[in-house]
């Protein structure tokens, strides 16, 4: 909030207050992309601090451009294989759950008209794979 003067009542630099921020940390780092907490981040005249698990380098919700970073390249990461080497982490244990679709499969007739219409337009080739998508 700005006081009537028109200036920042929190940052470094103002000794107006008692309460001087000279380091924000920032958990889950990758939220700050969105509009609201960005404006947050932008108000303290401040060293930021991210943390996040998931960062993100997509054009509109660019975590690594929000701390002024080369795409892709964080300041210092910590991985998995690191973080379960340190045993600050156990190895992560995958679990299956079959879903009814997987284990009955679907059939043609049980579709809506919309998901009929929509397969009927799908375009495969001879080895049946979807045109315009590689085959896995």
């Amino acid at each position: 909030m700005k006081p009537k003067t028109g200036r920042r009542q929190f940052g470094p630099g103002h000794f107006d207050l008692v309460i001087i921020f000279d380091l924000v940390i920032i958990d889950e780092a990758h939220s700050s992309v969105y509009q609201k907490y960005r404006a947050i981040f932008e108000y303290f005249d401040s060293f930021l601090v991210g943390l996040t698990a998931t960062p993100k380098d997509e054009v509109d919700h660019n975590t690594y451009g929000l701390f002024e970073l080369e795409d892709g390249v964080p300041t210092d990461a910590y991985g998995l294989d690191e973080a379960v080497k340190d045993k600050f982490l156990v190895p992560p244990k995958a679990v299956w759950v079959p879903l009814k679709f997987q284990r009955e499969g679907l059939k043609y007739d049980q579709l809506s008209d919309d998901e009929k219409d929509r397969w009927d337009a799908i375009e495969w080739d001879e080895d049946q794979t979807r045109v315009g998508q590689e085959r896995l």
